[in-house]
């Protein structure tokens, strides 16, 4: 029997028939691709997929019965999706059949039905993919285009589709799922089994995100060179930390370390969601990151331009064969010109690229720059934090950037390791995204590692690890997103000063102000602020000013604090604008000038501080260096409350319980009465205690009015300890106690004595 005579007998087992094919079916209008469509079968009573196969050069009959003979090896497995028969169309065409999956593919399953599904329906998901990939393979069959579109979902059960091999992979559309060493060695290097973990991997996290992977990534020319270097997905919150080994072993850059089939399929069976341990912490290591990190080690911002464009010569290359494989093989029309389409577009986004590249590149650059030189000049506090994050939006906004985009370049960059202070940043204060303070501490976790730039002469990554250290502190002794450890927080100020930054020794000497990690000691915190003065941080030259206004540490001298207050305000930082005003407003050391004080507080304000728009606000309530408007004063106390000053915040509610430049509004003004407080401000929570006692915009409710007033007092707040006295007396909110009433007024009368 001759080869042809083999093949008809082959076919007769798929029931080849030729006749016009559009008379058995009832064609929906529902077309899945160029190539197949949807549609109701008269002969078999059920709705199918109908493929069509153009045959050409490069793909004969034969090599279409050669993939039924590797199809009839797999074809019992209950999760590979069923092929029912062949119609011949003509001498170039055949039409073959398969099974209709009613939940469509995994892609459209996940985004329709992820929220109403557990985890035992995942790991069943996941369990049925491993299951049919390992039968592909024990039959010696390599899929080569594993993907969310090429898995289907019946009645909430995995159909692998099979994969003929007149389908050419689309190496830009499914990016995500192809082995990267497939992607760097195109043309050269081929597909095989550890190519199908690879692609596994990325499903297996695909199951648990119940999102495609990187669908918020750069352009491809950006995510083949970042897939190549290692970069990977975030493990998600919730998933079996088993389950991630799985995933991670999978997807390994290098081939030879990815597991074989088997073991994948034992390890899963193996999990069971109730007895697993669970991915709960975003600061895992994330060691792909720091292998590409290692790779990249040697590299300055122009070399990081020209890395860049190699890989678009890369991308170049890879279209070009493509292409070239399309023509030669005399493909269909439709796929030669979508080839040509591809190529066209690529060629010129490659050449688009060379420009934009830079472009996109030098504002992240320029807004890491900006952010800091802002975060050195202004520091991180209630007062000044504001200003920053002003100093940020506003660049954006100057630029017609939009914040989400920025920060999602920002975190996707291929060297994102120079960003992650920034990053941090983003999240902490909710810019471009919800507050998040897990994900700020990941970041500034990342960014204070040692590892990130000890073998690099790179200002951009030791600026951005000593940030991620101070932020990484002030997470600690602000409790967010980690519980408040003060020896902690020093320890960490510490570090960043033993690696040259003036900046943490300003802030050890706000541990010695504030008594955080240490014993209080003016004397010790004016000297951190000198010193980190003198070696040109310009927060520190307002503190130490501030030290000269008040006494604390050193003598109280006005001249020097006008000295120090001038050298900070000249070098751009905002608080220091304020504190001037105060000292033209008051006549502390200068003649007294309420223009010059509405001036100096008008800088301070319009630049984001929050101390500078309380002031500003008092100028316009009172009259100081300008006419009384209760609205603009009602604005700017809105400005400072809405950027976290507990002040501001009291000063908002005040406004609303009178009427000052708004309507009246009790209830608000104790809302904002309410956030004033949280901060642990002595004079805001005996201004709360007093909305509980009268019942200010709330219920009367004593018991909690004496208890404020007892936090408010113990805090050395005056009117606190009035207040908790006059309680002790009358019995208010606790019983009568007349000893304890006098014992505190005494403590009250010998600080004025």
């Amino acid at each position: 029997m001759n080869q042809q005579s083999k093949n008809n007998a082959f076919l007769e087992q798929f029931h080849i028939e030729f006749f016009p094919w559009v008379e058995e079916f009832e064609i929906y209008n529902s077309v899945i691709s160029s190539d197949s469509c949807k549609a109701f079968s008269v002969k078999y009573n059920k709705t199918v997929i109908l493929n069509k196969i153009t045959f050409s050069q490069r793909y004969n009959l034969e090599n279409f019965i050669n993939d039924l003979k590797r199809y009839q090896k797999v074809k019992l497995h209950e999760n590979i999706l069923k092929f029912l028969a062949i119609f011949k169309q003509n001498v170039d065409e055949i039409i073959f059949i398969n099974e209709y999956a009613l939940d469509g593919t995994l892609r459209q399953y996940l985004k329709q039905n992820f929220n109403n599904i557990d985890w035992n329906d995942k790991l069943r998901l996941a369990k049925q993919l491993i299951s049919a990939i390992k039968y592909f393979h024990e039959n010696n069959i390599i899929h080569t285009n594993l993907n969310s579109d090429k898995i289907f979902i019946h009645k909430g059960d995995i159909k692998v589709a099979f994969q003929y091999q007149n389908q050419i992979l689309n190496l830009f559309k499914y990016i995500q799922y192809i082995d990267p060493q497939y992607l760097q060695n195109f043309g050269t290097y081929k597909l095989n089994k550890s190519s199908d973990i690879y692609s596994i991997g990325v499903l297996l996290w695909e199951i648990s995100s119940g999102t495609i992977p990187f669908k918020s990534e750069l352009p491809y020319y950006y995510l083949l060179s970042a897939i190549i270097h290692g970069k990977r997905e975030t493990a998600i919150l919730g998933t079996p930390k088993n389950y991630i080994k799985i995933y991670t072993e999978c997807w390994e850059n290098n081939s030879n370390r990815r597991p074989i089939i088997q073991y994948i399929y034992k390890k899963l069976n193996n999990i069971n969601y109730d007895r697993e341990e669970i991915f709960i912490e975003y600061y895992k290591e994330d060691e792909d990151e720091d292998q590409f990190i290692l790779g990249k080690k040697n590299l300055n911002s122009t070399d990081l331009y020209g890395e860049t464009v190699k890989e678009l010569e890369l991308i170049s290359s890879i279209i070009a064969t493509l292409h070239k494989d399309l023509t030669k093989n005399n493909l269909p029309f439709t796929l030669a010109s979508s080839s040509s389409t591809i190529t066209n577009s690529f060629t010129q986004a490659s050449m688009n690229a060379y420009e934009n590249i830079k472009i996109e590149q030098n504002f992240l650059y320029n807004l890491n720059q900006l952010f800091i030189t802002q975060f050195n000049t202004q520091s991180v506090s209630e007062y000044t934090t504001n200003a920053i994050i002003h100093c940020i939006n506003k660049y954006m906004n100057d630029n017609d950037k939009n914040p989400k985009e920025i920060l999602n370049q920002y975190y996707n960059y291929q060297c994102r390791y120079y960003y992650t202070s920034i990053i941090g940043f983003f999240y902490e204060h909710g810019i471009g995204t919800i507050v998040d303070y897990d994900r700020a501490l990941y970041m500034y976790r990342k960014a204070s590692k040692d590892f990130y730039y000890s073998h690099i002469d790179s200002f951009l990554l030791k600026e951005n690890q000593l940030i991620g250290l101070v932020s990484l502190g002030l997470l600690y002794i602000n409790g967010k997103g980690v519980r408040i450890n003060q020896s902690e927080a020093l320890q960490l100020f510490l570090k960043s000063v033993v690696k040259g930054s003036c900046l943490g020794k300003f802030y050890i000497g706000e541990c010695y102000n504030h008594g955080y990690g240490v014993i209080h000691d003016a004397r010790h915190s004016f000297n951190w602020y000198l010193n980190s003065a003198k070696e040109g941080n310009i927060s520190a030259k307002n503190m130490v000013g501030f030290c000269y206004e008040n006494g604390k540490g050193i003598s109280r001298n006005h001249n020097e604090a006008i000295k120090w207050y001038q050298q900070s305000a000249n070098g751009g930082n905002y608080l220091a604008y304020n504190n001037l005003g105060n000292l033209y407003e008051y006549g502390l050391g200068i003649s007294v000038s309420y223009d010059k004080a509405f001036h100096h507080y008008k800088i301070s304000a319009k630049e984001g501080c929050t101390a500078g728009q309380i002031n500003i606000g008092h100028c316009y309530k009172t009259g100081i260096g300008t006419t009384i408007d209760n609205k603009k004063s009602f604005e700017w106390y809105l400005k400072s409350a809405e950027g976290g000053n507990n002040l501001g915040q009291y000063f908002l509610g005040k406004c609303y319980e009178l009427g000052l430049g708004t309507d009246k509004d009790k209830n608000k003004a104790f809302e904002w009465y309410m956030k004033s407080a949280e901060r642990g401000n002595s004079f805001c929570q005996n201004n709360l205690g007093r909305c509980y006692e009268n019942g200010v915009g709330t219920s009367i409710d004593k018991q909690k009015a004496f208890g404020l007033y007892l936090k408010s007092a113990a805090r050395g707040c005056v009117a606190g300890q009035q207040n908790l006295s006059r309680c002790y007396k009358y019995g208010i909110g606790t019983s009568k106690d007349e000893t304890k009433a006098q014992e505190i007024l005494s403590k009250y009368i010998k600080v004025f004595q």
